[in-house]
């Protein structure tokens, strides 16, 4: 199928066109504040389901999940759905922001999911979003499956069994994680893989974006196009590493390091 676009101002005027738009005085902000709290009683995953909100989870004392989410969402009518989204299906939490089919222009602006989640809870997370960071710290958990587009994920001091990543035009940082099995799988195209103080096996699959592994204790595999790999490890230690490149440079640095 062959699209044809007679007026070439079309596409580099749209950007103004849209600021035009919500410019309208029928278009308003709504704030939204709402918050839900659920039991852990016999979970086994918590799923979250998001577009245009950064996530940010955390452990805390408590012995509930806790989610809070905020917004400034502009539209042309009022909000009279929840936006935020939480069931329970037998061992499985989910949790969603609500989309809005049935007004195709909306803004969201300064959308945040925080999601509290008890030091208990050492089973599985899965996370899905679209157009929003992810932060997640200090957790020990089963298994981390992260799928992203045009979002970043900072991960901190996490302990996973194993930990599944994909992305689209999204960089992922980790540092001081622990992979105690060896099904870790990273797969990135147009982002950045940047993880420090990594322990454990793991395996990636790049397009278009740089990879580089700092204090890396543990066996690496895997292959990258159009993009470098930078490792550096301690000289007192062993590599098992089977890397492949098209259109890059690979690159080992044994250092002196303090591990």
């Amino acid at each position: 199928m062959n699209i044809n676009i007679h007026n070439p101002n079309v596409i580099p005027r749209l950007p103004y066109i849209l600021d035009e738009i919500f410019k309208d005085e029928n278009y308003r902000y709504n704030n939204v504040n709402e918050e839900k709290t659920i039991k852990l009683d016999n979970i086994e995953l918590i799923s979250i389901n998001t577009t245009s909100y950064d996530i940010n989870v955390e452990p805390y004392d408590g012995s509930e999940l806790k989610i809070k989410l905020s917004s400034n969402i502009q539209t042309n009518s009022d909000i009279n759905e929840p936006q935020l989204q939480v069931n329970k299906v037998q061992n499985k939490i989910n949790i969603e922001t609500y989309k809005m089919q049935n007004n195709f222009f909306f803004n969201i602006r300064d959308g945040k999911l925080d999601i509290y989640i008890p030091k208990t809870y050492d089973k599985s997370l899965d996370i899905s979003t679209v157009s929003g960071d992810g932060y997640i710290k200090n957790l020990n958990l089963s298994s981390l499956n992260y799928v992203s587009t045009s979002g970043n994920l900072n991960l901190q001091d996490m302990e996973m069994n194993n930990f599944i990543y994909k992305s689209t035009s999204s960089d992922l940082y980790a540092n001081n994680i622990v992979l105690k099995d060896d099904n870790n799988k990273f797969s990135s195209v147009s982002g950045e893989l940047t993880l420090e103080n990594i322990k454990g096996n793991l395996s990636f699959n790049t397009t278009s974006g740089d990879v580089n592994f700092d204090k890396l204790l543990g066996s690496v595999s895997g292959n990258t196009i159009s993009g470098d790999v930078d490792i550096r490890i301690s000289k007192d230690i062993g590599l098992k590493t089977k890397l492949e490149t098209v259109s890059g440079d690979i690159d080992v640095f044994f250092l002196q390091l303090e591990l």
